[in-house]
């Protein structure tokens, strides 16, 4: 059962890193990731969680694409078994912490690098 949701698990941060990834700025995906930072802004909050937010990315998306593309590697027997929604809120809530750290990190990163640039005379 570990095994399955390490699995899913991974299959689940590939995808919502890719997703976010594709929709930021000068990315294949850019106009999709301004539409819901414009909506986000607008006080649709739903697209927060579609398209902008890291950790609300890995629930959205687990649900809706990648629990059904576990079924289709056959990561996951297609029957039905109340082992399988167990795992499942295991995998959402492991996503959301992986993908909202690692987020974290990276922001904290950036910003410290921005820090530097400044430090040094290097504006942007």
């Amino acid at each position: 059962m570990i095994t399955i949701i390490l699995k899913i698990m991974f299959l689940n941060v590939i995808w919502v890193w890719l997703w976010k990834i594709a929709t930021e700025d000068d990315m294949i995906l850019e106009k999709i990731g301004k539409f819901g930072r414009r909506k986000v802004e607008e006080g649709y909050r739903i697209f927060d969680g579609l398209i902008t937010c890291p950790w609300c990315l890995g629930n959205f998306h687990g649900i809706l694409i990648v629990w059904p593309l576990s079924f289709l590697l056959e990561i996951i027997p297609f029957e039905w078994n109340y082992k399988y929604i167990i795992i499942h809120v295991f995998v959402l809530g492991g996503t959301s912490v992986i993908c909202g750290v690692t987020w974290l990190i990276y922001q904290t990163i950036l910003a410290y690098k921005n820090y530097l640039d400044l430090l040094n005379g290097h504006n942007e």
